[in-house]
């Protein structure tokens, strides 16, 4: 046998297993020549993109194709009513849910698909949009699932009306999908009502979104004349979508060929079957052409998969000296308007059952509620096992408030309640069998590379002098490796996974797998696996995912099931080759098989060292040179079904600074201890720990997507979505240990959500400490520094000690030219406000190098105001003080048209205040708007005034999903623009040089609003440009 000094010097030649090797993949991408599904381009291709609602809650009363349908370059409008003749309007779900294709008679989400425009291009589709007019009648929205749950809340699945029996649990309640448990709840109440001390925390986990760059998107192709259909979309399962698709369309799966290219990044976003991939589909079987769609960065947000939205409440039983005996916990998900939640079929809330984390709690009870809501559907598991994050969560922040109200040490809690490495196999009180762990050394590991003693030290001294310095702490379990046939299945099909090797006669492989990269590394990790096992080098094997036409069948890449069940497989596989190459071995060297012992390059004769057959002559021979009976060849296929779950662990400690004046989060220090079991690839772990630990930082300090009460998300493009890049990501510091798993091959354990989940805890528990000597027990994330500001400004820590002795802020008499400025606000811009949708205030202060009377006289005549604004204009004048107005927005090559009324509420000619309000949206209804406007004129010199205004703006719609941020700013530009052009019709009046370069200015302005420009002036500005 081979030393381990041996082996590793071994595996390093061949580029196998614990070597740290670049990625193979890794050239093409950074190269551009990466090859994604918008790349496709087939002949004859035609593009479809949605109308979607404005409402969240709406039932539809008509909808008016007809003029899109005339529009050049249109190919067909299909809604609801299309697609029921096929029975494909309405689609199961994996979570045994269904939900509508398209609206069949009412909407229940904001953004919600209604009709789907095929053209020419997605121009011209766009375009088409709208034109397609649909007549809505609003219905009360709920996006509060506790309200949801009231007997007077209205009904948001009419179609499951009369319906008591959900797909796992009676329904209780008409908004009610499921209730699930486990535990011993009666021994768990008994024991709470005995203990010495319990404690007891609400806590949200906010709604967010995986957010991968490349959005979802496919290519439909469906062969008439063979009856085949042919699919390119962005999946992380492409088998599950094969056998969806194949029971939707009734189209035989042999015919039904799914091909996932490369992915630009799930995290679980791309494990559903979206209406989009379904709608292109049935297009392209009416039409005979094939169809593209690819949703945009609103639409990814706003409408598919989200994750978390737990509203959670924790308890732990405990002895006064801090011994944990039991846990209760209860969650309330919100699942959006559909129960399409990725999991388990058998587990309606994933493994949220893990909330017994890494400590050794005897007894507990965990209910899980799930709740329709006017949200978007969805559930996915967001860089992580299924619904681990917000158990891991649960149970670690639970541990700090437990440590609080004893006023024990975070640490010391902990070591005190750990599962010890003696105990395992350990048997949870929830139902897991922990495979193998050693929790205590790995916490003291990162305690003693952290000097954990002076930590606390700095932070005692930090707080004498008025600073708010946290540390936090988290010891998580996970469960990955989804799994067990017996226990978990999607649509019925066990969740098994699979390899097929086949070794050329020159000795060089091609791997074919059941899962699919987003950028995992699969194509390095898995020939790492099969180097080490057969003993060839990594770089002559080729891997290959994707392509169902090829791949064996397999559940796909999520959950970190990748090295758990796909690796597995792959070592199996190898194995199985190995144990054929041994057979040959044998023959060629004219010995018993038993007589041979694996080198780990070939075989030798035992006891004989030069008698040895290298595994490339052996591939040679196997396909002329086999035993008799033998078939030639070399290769297997391996369709791996794991014994049990895996269960990697870390110890992470954060440190954090707060500005007690601003509540900005500062993470100092961040250490990150992962033990994965067998490490294939230190490089590629260490990279997928950074990735997650940067997402994790994203949700502790920033990610949601919140909802206003009309139902209109907020924030759903990346102005106001917090994705972190490496200019605000901490430096991240990483350890291990290795603690194999003793079921799987290799004992890996997988890696690539750990940090995330986490990490997130971490950073929260740090936050939560650093505010801790103030009374505080928990704030919920994400802990941006206005919701953090808001904690300590109603501690009254935010006040400066000088605060009393500055004097009030005199402004100039004279403000510089186009320079505005804003009142403080109570809270940011863009808040939501209640059922008004989003509201934006705008209070602005203008220098003008123009008379105040002329200003004043122009501002009278509200025709010429109107026309200050870029492609604003007024239609008619309706009433003595009334009118109609009209304003066109240009992206690109798309043109939209918004129509209002308007009112002239005040004319004041002593105060020369002008006072209007104005109502309208877009003419195809996609968004709506209410305005108030008060602007005066304020004379400074006989050539020079100010126009200050008071701006409020309340959107609902697609609109108001631009969100607070982005809003602002375009509001901002906008009244720069006006303010600019109201200067020059205003000087133009006048007289000489300066009134005529003013006249040629009017004359040469925009006359309709382009949206790119003023982008493109936004950015500009952020970086230094000129505005």
């Amino acid at each position: 046998m081979a030393t381990p000094a041996e082996e590793l010097d071994r595996n390093e030649k061949l580029g196998g297993i614990g070597c740290s090797r670049k990625r193979k993949e890794d050239p093409r991408f950074i190269q551009g020549k990466g090859h994604y599904v918008d790349d496709i381009q087939l002949p004859g291709m035609v593009f479809g993109d949605f109308v979607r609602s404005p409402h969240a809650h709406a039932r539809i009363k008509a909808i008016h194709k007809d003029k899109a349908l005339a529009h050049p370059g249109v190919h067909a409008v299909l809604t609801a009513e299309d697609l029921a003749p096929l029975n494909l309007h309405w689609m199961p779900t994996l979570a045994g849910d269904k939900q509508m294709v398209l609206a069949d008679g009412k909407v229940c989400f904001q953004n919600q698909e209604v009709a789907m425009v095929i053209a020419d291009d997605r121009y011209i589709a766009a375009d088409a949009l709208e034109l397609v007019e649909v007549e809505y009648e609003p219905l009360e929205p709920l996006v509060d699932p506790h309200r949801a749950m009231d007997d007077e809340a209205p009904v948001i699945r009419e179609d499951l009306a009369g319906q008591s029996e959900g797909a796992h649990s009676k329904r209780v309640h008409h908004n009610h999908i499921f209730t699930w448990d486990v535990g011993d709840k009666a021994a768990t109440d008994k024991l709470f009502d005995e203990a010495e001390v319990t404690v007891s925390e609400k806590m949200l986990y906010q709604r967010v979104h995986p957010c991968p760059l490349e959005t979802c998107g496919c290519v439909a192709d469906f062969d008439k004349v063979k009856g085949e259909l042919t699919v390119n979309l962005t999946s992380q399962a492409p088998h599950v979508v094969r056998t969806v698709f194949s029971m939707l369309s009734g189209i035989p799966e042999s015919k039904v060929h799914i091909n996932a290219p490369d992915i630009g990044g799930g995290f679980g976003n791309k494990v559903g079957v979206y209406p989009g991939y379904v709608v292109a589909t049935v297009a392209s079987i009416v039409l005979g052409r094939p169809v593209k769609w690819i949703e945009d960065r609103i639409e990814n947000l706003s409408t598919t998969a989200f994750a978390r939205d737990y509203h959670m409440t924790g308890e732990l039983a405990a002895t006064r000296d801090g011994k944990i005996l039991g846990l209760r916990a209860h969650v309330l998900a919100d699942h959006g308007a559909f129960d399409a939640c990725a999991d388990p079929s058998k587990w309606p809330a994933g493994f949220f059952n893990i909330c017994t984390g890494s400590y050794d709690i005897k007894t507990a009870y965990a209910r899980v509620d799930g709740v329709y809501t006017n949200k978007a559907p969805g559930g996915v598991a967001y860089r992580c096992s299924f619904r681990v994050t917000e158990a891991c969560y649960l149970i670690e922040r639970m541990i700090d408030v437990l440590a609080q109200k004893l006023d024990m040490d975070k640490a010391e809690i902990r070591f005190k309640n750990f599962i010890q490495p003696e105990q395992f196999p350990y048997p949870s009180a929830l139902g897991w069998e922990y495979d193998s762990g050693d929790y205590p050394r790995a916490l003291q590991q990162v305690l003693d590379a952290c000097d954990y003693p002076a930590l606390r030290r700095e932070q005692k001294e930090r707080r004498e002098r008025g600073e708010i310095m946290g540390i936090g702490l988290c010891t998580f379990t996970e469960i990955v490796g989804a799994g067990p046939g017996r226990k978990c299945d999607i649509l019925g099909v066990g969740m098994f996974d699979s390899a097929e090797i086949r070794v050329h006669p020159t000795g060089s492989v091609i791997a074919r797998m059941g899962t699919k990269t987003q950028g995992q590394g699969h194509e390095t990790t898995y020939a790492q696996i099969i180097a080490t096992e057969l003993g060839l080098n990594s770089e002559d094997i080729q891997i290959e995912e994707g392509n169902t036409d090829t791949a064996p069948y397999g559940l796909g890449t999520y959950g970190s099931r990748s090295t758990p069940v796909g690796g597995a497989a792959t070592a199996r596989a190898a194995r199985k080759i190995r144990d054929k190459a041994r057979k040959i071995a044998a023959h060629l060297m004219e010995v018993s098989d038993e007589d041979l012992e694996w080198t780990g390059e070939g075989f030798r004769v035992k006891g004989v060292p030069d008698q040895t057959k290298g595994i490339q002559e052996i591939a040679w021979a196997a396909y002329n040179n086999t035993p008799e009976g033998m078939e030639p060849g070399l290769e297997a296929v391996e369709y791996y079904d794991p014994p049990n779950m895996t269960y990697p662990f870390g110890a992470y400690l954060c440190v954090v600074d707060i500005d007690r004046y601003t509540g900005e989060t500062r993470v100092r220090r961040f250490y990150a201890l992962d033990d994965c079991g067998t490490r294939i690839n230190p490089m590629v772990i260490e990279g997928q720990v950074h990735g997650g630990l940067t997402e994790a930082y994203g949700v502790a300090l920033g990610q949601e997507l919140p909802y206003d009460g009309a139902g209109n998300i907020q924030g759903a493009s990346l102005m106001d979505y917090f994705l972190p890049t490496m200019v605000e990501s901490p430096h991240w510091e990483t350890d291990h240990t290795v603690t194999p798993s003793p079921h799987h091959p290799i004992g890996a354990k997988g890696v690539g959500e750990s940090s995330h989940v986490g990490g997130i805890p971490c950073i929260s528990n740090a936050v939560n400490d650093a505010l801790s000597p103030f009374g505080v027990t928990h704030v919920d994330m994400p802990h941006n520094a206005y919701r953090v500001w808001q904690t300590l400004h109603a501690l009254k820590l935010d006040r400066h000690p000088e605060a009393d002795t500055v004097a009030p802020f005199q402004p100039k008499a004279r403000r510089p030219k186009a320079a505005a400025t804003e009142r403080p606000a109570e809270a940011p811009a863009g808040k939501a406000a209640g059922a008004k949708g989003m509201e934006v205030r705008l209070e602005r202060d203008y220098g003008l190098d123009v008379p105040a009377d002329p200003a004043w006289t122009l501002m009278q005549d509200i025709r010429e105001v109107a026309a200050c604004m870029p492609g604003a204009s007024i239609v008619e004048q309706t009433g003595e003080r009334t009118y109609l107005g009209e304003m066109r927005l240009k992206v690109g090559p798309i043109t939209s048209a918004f129509k209002g009324d308007i009112e002239v509420l005040d004319l004041d000619p002593t105060r020369q205040t002008l006072r209007l309000r104005g109502e309208g949206g877009d003419t195809k209804g996609s968004s709506s708007a209410r305005m108030t406007l008060q602007a005066r004129i304020v004379p400074e010199t006989e050539a020079q005034c100010r126009l200050e205004g008071v701006c409020t703006i309340e959107l609902t719609g697609k609109l108001a999903s631009f969100g607070g941020r982005m809003l602002e700013n375009i509001s901002d530009r906008l009244l720069s623009q006006f303010v600019a052009n109201f200067e020059n019709r205003v000087a133009a009046g006048g007289e000489g040089s300066k009134a005529e370069a003013a006249r040629e200015r009017v004359a040469s302005g925009p006359k309709e609003l382009s949206a790119l420009a003023l982008l493109w002036q936004m950015i500009k500005s952020w970086f230094g440009g000129r505005r």
